[in-house]
């Protein structure tokens, strides 16, 4: 995953977001190298915020350009030199991995914050826009992520698992309330989930997409199975 960032400055610029010279594409063989070699210390805060900062940005270019945004690019969205990127992610597949693995933590972790706010049912629905929008990060950097799992240059993440036990979660705290059915496999929940985001990818509405999460959690419900 990502290093820390070293002390000091770059090109006269301190960490905290000034401006780097020569900071091209073409080099940050350079630039990787270099932050490869630099003595790692502990995260400072201003390391910290540009880390949040180049994955926000990697977020949104990759989702304005799927799979072919620059480090470049990302870096001057970020509003950072491209030597600050390449320390915190020496490789286009450091980066990409990191932001997968951020965007499955979030995913993971709102569940319980969405238990205590709203009922299971409501909870569940809005966690399934949560995921929803994990699924589309996914999809901008695909192509990365499966080479990089070909390769063993990115490890291989238990998404499947982490998501089902999420949806699991869930389900449980619904079986409890009433709200929900208490005879579901998640695992089942998790296919059935998948095959709206994949049935709906690029071509259809975000309308479409929650009409179908709809269905969805309309078959989760008490009453509609044959135990219900």
């Amino acid at each position: 995953m990502a290093g820390t960032e070293s002390g000091g400055t770059e090109s006269g610029a301190t960490e905290s977001g000034g401006t780097e010279s020569g900071g091209t594409e073409s080099g940050g063989t350079a630039a990787a190298a270099a932050a490869a070699s630099s003595p790692r210390r502990p995260a400072r805060a201003d390391a910290r915020r540009n880390r949040a900062r180049l994955l926000t940005a990697a977020r949104d270019a990759f989702a304005a350009q799927p799979g072919t945004a620059s480090m470049d690019a990302i870096a001057r969205r970020a509003g950072v030199g491209i030597g600050t990127l390449y320390r915190h992610f020496p490789t286009r597949e450091a980066l990409v991995e990191a932001l997968y693995a951020t965007e499955l933590d979030t995913v993971v972790a709102c569940a319980p914050g969405l238990l205590a706010e709203l009922e299971p049912a409501q909870a569940l629905r809005a966690w399934m826009n949560r995921y929803a929008e994990f699924f589309e990060i996914k999809r901008t950097v695909y192509e990365t992520l499966r080479a990089g799992w070909a390769t063993g240059s990115i490890a291989t993440p238990t998404t499947r698992e982490r998501i089902t036990s999420t949806i699991d979660l869930m389900l449980r705290a619904g079986a409890e309330a009433g709200t929900l059915r208490s005879d579901i496999d998640p695992g089942d929940v998790t296919l059935m989930l998948l095959g709206v985001f994949h049935s709906t990818a690029v071509t259809d509405s975000p309308e479409r997409v929650a009409t179908l999460l709809d269905l969805v959690l309309d078959a989760l419900r008490p009453g509609k199975g044959p135990k219900g």
